[in-house]
């Protein structure tokens, strides 16, 4: 299931943006038209973490954090 995200400024096109890859869109992990990029080509979570580093996980597509910093839902608590 791919992820769409649309671009920050909605009526721009990434191709009108200035740079050749739209910057904005590759810190979510999707490429210019909203497709998940690979998964060695996003950038990483960056969430601080105990040791005072910085997580190396990469992030979820139309994130900014890995899917155990914040990326990915838990799904319902409560009892159905």
């Amino acid at each position: 299931m791919a992820t769409y995200a649309k671009h920050p400024n909605y009526r721009r096109d990434c191709s009108q943006c200035c740079s050749a890859n739209c910057k904005r869109m590759a810190e979510l992990g999707v490429n210019d038209i909203g497709e998940p990029l690979q998964k060695s080509e996003r950038p990483t979570c960056g969430a601080k973490t105990r040791a005072g580093g910085r997580c190396q996980a990469r992030v979820v597509p139309g994130k900014r954090r890995c899917r155990l910093h914040g990326g990915l839902s838990t799904g319902p608590k409560g009892k159905r």
